[in-house]
């Protein structure tokens, strides 16, 4: 969810801002925030399986990430995961309530 927080209090009209904003007037601002949280992990998880790093239309086409060591997103591992996630100018960070048990 605090990604899509993020996404909602950035000044820049995204397509997923724009995404939140028409579930809102229709639906209310806690579904449009749960909505938005589902997309952007739907987005995240094509991203992974097909290896490309996401840009908004106005940016152009996704491109695809050459990995010479994975083949498949089965044998990705976590650590691969994240720096990919990284590349594609995220921000990543352990959650230590989650880890913690």
């Amino acid at each position: 969810m605090n990604v899509a927080h993020a996404i909602i209090r950035t000044k820049r009209n995204s397509r997923l801002k724009k995404f939140f904003l028409r579930i809102k007037a229709r639906r209310g601002a806690k579904i449009g925030v749960v909505a938005l949280a589902r997309k952007v992990l739907c987005i995240l998880y094509h991203l992974l399986i097909s290896q490309e790093t996401y840009q908004d239309d106005l940016l152009g086409k996704p491109r695809s990430i050459k990995h010479s060591s994975v083949h498949s997103t089965i044998s990705m591992s976590l650590d691969e995961m994240i720096r990919t996630i990284i590349k594609a100018g995220y921000e990543v960070r352990r959650n230590e309530y989650l880890e913690g048990g």
